[in-house]
C-alpha cells in the first residue's frame, strides 16, 4: 500500500482529514495513518472504533485517543453524539454497510459531516465490468474488501448531503465531505 498510499491516498487525506473537528469518530483507524493528517487546533475529542484494533494506531495516536473494540453496526455512543466522523477505506470491507452507515448517521449530530475515502466500482462500463469478475476473488483474498460498493450511493440513501467531492484516477478512489 505504500506507493498507493505516497502517489495518491495521502494526497486525498492531506486535502480530506483537516476538516476534522470538534467531537470526533474515526471508524477503523486501520494502522493509523490519518492521524497525521487531524488539525488538532479544532478537536475536542477523538475517539477510534474497530472490530480489532491495532497497536500501530495506538502509537500514532495523538495523546487522549479513545480506543474501543466493537462491532461496525452497535457503535457504544448515544444519539447525535460528533459533530465528525471519519471513514476512510472502511465502508468496502465492512460485512454490512448499510448497518455501519445507519449507525454514522445515528451518532452523528444534526449538521454533523461525515468525511469519507473509499473505492468503489468505477463509472467506466469496461472497469466496471472487470471489477464485477474479480471481486468475488479480490474479497476472498482481501479481507473481505469489495471493489463493487457504491459509498456514494449508500450516503445518499441514509439522507446524507453531499458538499465536497471528488475521485481519481478513473472514479476508483472517492472521497466526500457530507452533511447531516
Amino acid at each position: 500500500m505504500h506507493p498507493l498510499e505516497h502517489f495518491l491516498l495521502g494526497k486525498i487525506r492531506k486535502h480530506l482529514i483537516p476538516h476534522a473537528y470538534g467531537k470526533v469518530l474515526e471508524i477503523g483507524p486501520g494502522t493509523g495513518v490519518n492521524f497525521a493528517y487531524y488539525d488538532l487546533s479544532k478537536i475536542k475529542s477523538l475517539s477510534c472504533l474497530d472490530i480489532k484494533l491495532s497497536s500501530v494506531a495506538r502509537q500514532r495516536a495523538p495523546g487522549n485517543t479513545n480506543f474501543i473494540e466493537t462491532s461496525d453496526t452497535a457503535f457504544p455512543f448515544p444519539d447525535h453524539h460528533f459533530d465528525t466522523v471519519v471513514e476512510t477505506l472502511v465502508l468496502c470491507t465492512v460485512p454490512n454497510p448499510s448497518g455501519t452507515m445507519a449507525e454514522i448517521v445515528r451518532v452523528l449530530k444534526p449538521g454533523g459531516q461525515l468525511l469519507q475515502l473509499d473505492h468503489g466500482l468505477p463509472s467506466n462500463p469496461f472497469w466496471a465490468l472487470i471489477f464485477r469478475l474479480i471481486d468475488p476473488i479480490w474479497s476472498l483474498t482481501s479481507q473481505g474488501c469489495h471493489l463493487t460498493r457504491r459509498p456514494d450511493t449508500l450516503m445518499a440513501e441514509y439522507g446524507m448531503t453531499i458538499e465536497q467531492s471528488g475521485g481519481r484516477p478513473k472514479g476508483i478512489f472517492s472521497w466526500s465531505i457530507s452533511r447531516k
